[in-house]
This record gives structure tokens, C-alpha cells and sequence, in this order.
């Protein structure tokens, strides 16, 4: 029996995904391929927007990933999010649900394998890993822990399950009763945080710092890795340069 699903989250009609500007491909399409690689893994199951369901659709037959679902609503939030993620998790008898935002170009193969490999060694309930930008890596989180935060939004965490989805939202939740769970993290080999990249398509200006990233690591012919990504975002001027969001 396979032990993954993956689920990636494009509900929230984030077009800078879908512009094909990572030589030829998009952000979606590059996070779609991330997942298609994941070993042991059950199926994709895209968490989409009605307004963008056609263009993810055409996304992934483009792509020629095949065994992915679309699930489509008008808006998410994070009591959708959690719920959707348990239901479809319980169906398919799997263990792990591997998360990700589907508008990040750089998602690190090799960066997950750790982090699913320190999940099922410490037999851990949510594993993440720490001391990264932004974009680089999913979440794992244990089915059963799935099945529990599920309940405590809808009976405990009304409030906190009406929050929009973001980068921190399964996190923020497990937070509030972080005790009760065995949470796990792969550390950086150094602490990027305070740089405060966001390596995903979310607003032009995060679009703009990827291609610039990518570019950058084309010409330099750097390893395409979160390290290698991060280092070179580092020392970067153009990569780190702000511009208004839109």
C-alpha cells in the first residue's frame, strides 16, 4: 500500500503561477513535477479555485502527470483546507499528506526525501523543515493528525479555521496545542529567516525575486537545490531588491 498523497494548493487564483517563465514551464507546472517525483506516492490531488479549475486542468494534461484530482471551491479556508486533506486521506487508506503551495518553482526533491525520511524515523506527526526561505520545501503531516486538527476547528478552533490560507496556517493551528503532537523539523545547514524570502508566484513581487533567482542560477550554472538557491538569494542585490505587491 502506498504510504503519500500530495496535495497542492492553487485556491486562491494566484495567475504568476500559471506564466511560463522558468524556461518554458511555470510554477505550477515545476511544482506539479516535484510531486509526480515523490516516491511511494498514491496521487496528486490539486485543491483549486472554480474561477481557475480550467487552467489547472490544462495545466496538468500539458504537463502529462497523470492520477491527480482537482478539488475545486469558490474560497478556502483553513477549516477546507484540513477537512478536504482528512476526507481524501481517509479514502485513500495512505498515511502521509505531503503539502505544498503549487506555486512554488523550486521545490527541493531531495530536501523532501529528508523530511519524509526524518518523519517516519522519529514517527513523527508533523514534520517541516526550518531555517529556509519560503518555497523550497512541504509539509508531511500524519493522517491521524489530520483527523484531530479536523475536529478541534470544528469544535474547538471555530475562529482559527475561517483564516485564509498561507504559508503558516497548518503550523499556526498545530501551535495552539503544540504539546499534544510529535512535531519534527530538518534545519538548514544556516538560519535564512531573517532575509524573509518568499520563493513562490503569489504577487509579482515574488514572481519577479524567482525569475530573477532562476536566471541567476542559470548564469552561474548553480545546483538547483534549496542550499544552493538560498545562498545565491543571499548574496544577491537584484533577487532581495522590493517592489511594491500587488
Amino acid at each position: 500500500m502506498m504510504k503519500n498523497f500530495v496535495f497542492l494548493y492553487a485556491g486562491d487564483n494566484r495567475n504568476c503561477a500559471f506564466d511560463r517563465v522558468f524556461s518554458g514551464k511555470s510554477a505550477f507546472e515545476r511544482s506539479l513535477k516535484w510531486a509526480s517525483d515523490i516516491e511511494d506516492c498514491a496521487g496528486i490531488i490539486v485543491l483549486a479555485s472554480n474561477s481557475n479549475e480550467v487552467r489547472v486542468k490544462t495545466e496538468i494534461e500539458r504537463e502529462g502527470v497523470e492520477n491527480v484530482k482537482i478539488i475545486a471551491k469558490e474560497n478556502w479556508n483553513c477549516s477546507d483546507l484540513i477537512g478536504e486533506m482528512a476526507k481524501e486521506m481517509a479514502a485513500s487508506k495512505t498515511v502521509n499528506a505531503i503539502y505544498s503551495s503549487a506555486d512554488r518553482p523550486f521545490l527541493d526533491s531531495k530536501l523532501t526525501k529528508e523530511i519524509l525520511e526524518c518523519h517516519e524515523k522519529y514517527i513523527a506527526e508533523y514534520t517541516f523543515a526550518d531555517g529556509y526561505p519560503y518555497g523550497f520545501a512541504p509539509e508531511v503531516i500524519h493522517s491521524g493528525t489530520l483527523n484531530i486538527l479536523s475536529s478541534l476547528i470544528n469544535e474547538k478552533y471555530k475562529e482559527e479555521g475561517k483564516a485564509e490560507i498561507s504559508n503558516e496556517c497548518i503550523f499556526n493551528l498545530l501551535k495552539k496545542d503544540i504539546n499534544s503532537f510529535e512535531v519534527e523539523a530538518v534545519l538548514a545547514p544556516k538560519d535564512y529567516r531573517m532575509l524573509r524570502f518568499d520563493f513562490s508566484c503569489g504577487t509579482k513581487r515574488n514572481a519577479l525575486a524567482c525569475k530573477r533567482l532562476y536566471d541567476k542560477a542559470l548564469e552561474k550554472n548553480a545546483s538547483f537545490d534549496a542550499v544552493s538557491f538560498s545562498d545565491l538569494a543571499e548574496e544577491s542585490a537584484d533577487v532581495q531588491q522590493t517592489l511594491p505587491a500587488f
